[in-house]
């Protein structure tokens, strides 16, 4: 089994120097890692993973007890992309997978033809209370639609510059208001972000990069993207072994420019504060905490410190990236309320942006999944009511889209999570941030898709790398995103440990471009 292990105090007390450090067990930290032993030719035992909270995964994460014989998904649920790393893994192991209508503007949505299922989308105008499927032909939504698509077909000397929020792109676009509710919806609401605080010149290029780089299409696991988590943490001897995982440890301080050449990371109990109880000494060390960890000081948990501090073009950058929060709002119904083929709505005018809809089967019947989706405004909206409200709220909304059901009478449990409540993460993910909401400090050359960038540069002396979903030189916000910063965060400390008089076999493993591109399936 992977060495996922309690109190540090279990662990030899001898004096070593690990060859990496990986600070969060998240999908980057564990991709990492996993890159790490099975790419680099490093043993698991000169690899350690820390990880704050009491569980692997981030925010990558199932509950066991919300439909008993179910994992259903507290945070990541979707494969977004046909030819990513992710797809690869997915083939790799032989996962099964729902492939499913593409409903979400943000997401590449609407798709054009039904799923394999028959399934399908619908749209909401909740000022209108009209309902509309992805095919209809009604002119102001099909010139939305347009609208949006038109944003992969862009080149970089047009938008780069740009500094339009995506509410004046669709405005100056002759969207109709109520399409632009829509829009703030489908496409704002799934970047993280609301139209008046998401910047119309990122939205390109991730537009750009996700049509060039993954493919077309969704899907998710069958079971629970608990698949995900069990491919990265095991693995046989031949493939690099298992991980070396400790959970429940805090890095407080990490010290990356000492005399000595190696990196000291201060080590506390999660949940206790002052002094910390361990050193950890590396030769390098990556990590991958959400962006709220290593910026905003404020936070009870975000404890983390550098010493010396972060550059500043690296702070700066930190604060050029918008940062959104998210909610699941999860309701179990005896019945279904929305049409068996329909897997997905977004509402505009309304107190949920997007609900998705599954079957839950088991040899007791069928139970009926809702998921509402909520960031930005939206997920703040719902935390400003409160977990019954909301939960009241959306059972008015669905009986109000849905006639003829009877939603609180189906209603089997509902329950809210909040990421931005979850200690050590605080957040659902980060967005290219609107140029107006960038603190007047952050230099033009650190607009917000150029931050990402500098975020995802190793500190100076090249003995910290960063990963994450946050820190990418291609697009963000995606689980395939993080693998794939993982990986390029392993490659760079493959080379860090290449020049410093590593051993050979970890500079047999080669470097490449260093960018977060896909490598091919042989090499995961």
């Amino acid at each position: 089994t992977a060495k996922i292990l309690g109190p540090m105090a279990q662990q030899p007390r001898a004096p070593r120097v690990y060859r990496v450090v990986v600070v969060g067990a998240g999908a980057a930290g564990m991709q990492c890692a996993r890159s790490l032993q099975s790419m680099y030719g490093l043993a698991a035992e000169e690899v350690l993973v820390l990880e704050a909270r009491p569980q692997v995964g981030g925010r990558v994460s199932q509950s066991s007890s919300f439909a008993p014989g179910h994992l259903v998904e507290l945070g990541a649920e979707f494969i977004h992309g046909t030819t990513t790393r992710l797809n690869g893994l997915a083939e790799k192991h032989n996962w099964e997978l729902q492939p499913l209508f593409t409903w979400a503007h943000g997401d590449g949505g609407p798709g054009l033809e039904l799923a394999p299922d028959g399934g399908y989308g619908l749209y909401y105008i909740g000022r209108d209370r009209q309902m509309l499927r992805f095919d209809s032909q009604v002119e102001d939504f099909k010139h939305m639609n347009h609208l949006i698509d038109l944003m992969y077909q862009t080149s970089p000397k047009d938008t780069d510059d740009d500094s339009r929020t995506m509410g004046e792109y669709l405005l100056d676009g002759k969207a109709s208001p109520r399409m632009v509710a829509l829009a703030d919806a489908g496409y704002s609401n799934t970047n993280a972000a609301s139209n008046d605080t998401l910047a119309y010149s990122g939205c390109c290029k991730n537009e750009r990069m996700w049509t060039e780089d993954d493919g077309e299409g969704d899907c998710r696991p069958a079971a629970s993207f608990r698949v995900l988590l069990d491919a990265l943490l095991y693995a046989s001897p031949k493939e690099g072994g298992n991980l070396n995982v400790v959970t429940g440890r805090v890095v407080r301080n990490i010290a990356w420019d000492e005399p000595d050449g190696l990196v000291k990371l201060s080590i506390g109990k999660a949940g206790g504060l002052g002094s910390p109880d361990e050193v950890i000494v590396a030769q390098c060390a990556v990590v991958t905490v959400p962006l709220p960890a290593l910026r905003d000081s404020s936070l009870p948990s975000a404890t983390l410190r550098f010493h010396p501090p972060l550059p500043e073009s690296k702070q700066l950058a930190a604060k050029a990236i918008g940062v959104g929060q998210a909610t699941k709002l999860l309701l179990r119904f005896s019945s279904p309320i929305a049409p068996v083929k329909c897997h997905g709505i977004v509402c505009a005018d309304t107190l949920i942006p997007e609900f998705w809809f599954r079957e839950l089967r088991s040899s007791s019947g069928a139970q009926y999944l809702i998921t509402g989706f909520a960031m930005g405004k939206y997920a703040a909206r719902l935390a400003d009511l409160g977990e019954a409200a909301a939960i009241a709220g959306a059972l008015d909304q669905l009986a109000e889209m849905f006639p003829g059901t009877n939603p609180r009478q189906s209603l089997v449990h509902g329950e809210m999570h909040e990421w931005s409540r979850e200690p050590f993460i605080h957040c659902g993910y980060t967005f290219p941030l609107a140029a107006n909401l960038v603190p007047p400090e952050v230099p033009a050359s650190l607009s917000s898709f150029r931050a990402f960038s500098e975020l995802a540069k190793p500190l100076p002396n090249g003995r910290v790398m960063f990963a994450g979903e946050a820190y990418v030189t291609r697009a963000n916000m995606t689980v395939h995103a993080a693998l794939d910063a993982g990986a390029r965060a392993a490659e760079e400390a493959s080379r860090f440990l290449a020049g410093s008089h590593s051993s050979s076999r970890v500079a047999a493993g080669g470097a490449g471009s260093g960018r977060d591109r896909p490598h091919p399936l042989s090499r995961l």
